[in-house]
């Protein structure tokens, strides 16, 4: 059987290792928003040379594009002139 001095002992340990889960629980959330916060300053940094990867790919795209042409109006120039 409890005595009434043993429970308050049992409710005084619940409620010392609660406060000790909360207080863990409050740490790990602290720690998983500074790893998001983290993550999201790679996130932009990534997004950032992806806009930079599509611009060259399109200059050298343009550049590739151009050499063609560039032959052609040569091609046809040269036929002119000949």
């Amino acid at each position: 059987m409890i005595t009434k001095n043993e429970g308050c002992k049992r409710s005084y340990k619940m409620s010392e290792n609660f406060e000790e889960h909360a207080l863990f629980i409050m740490k790990e959330l602290e720690r998983l928003g500074k790893a998001i916060d983290r993550l999201d300053e790679k996130m932009a940094s990534l997004k950032f040379d992806i806009e930079a990867l599509k611009i060259k790919s399109g200059l050298w795209g343009a550049a590739g594009a151009a050499i063609p042409v560039v032959g052609l109006l040569l091609y046809q120039l040269v036929a002119k002139v000949i």
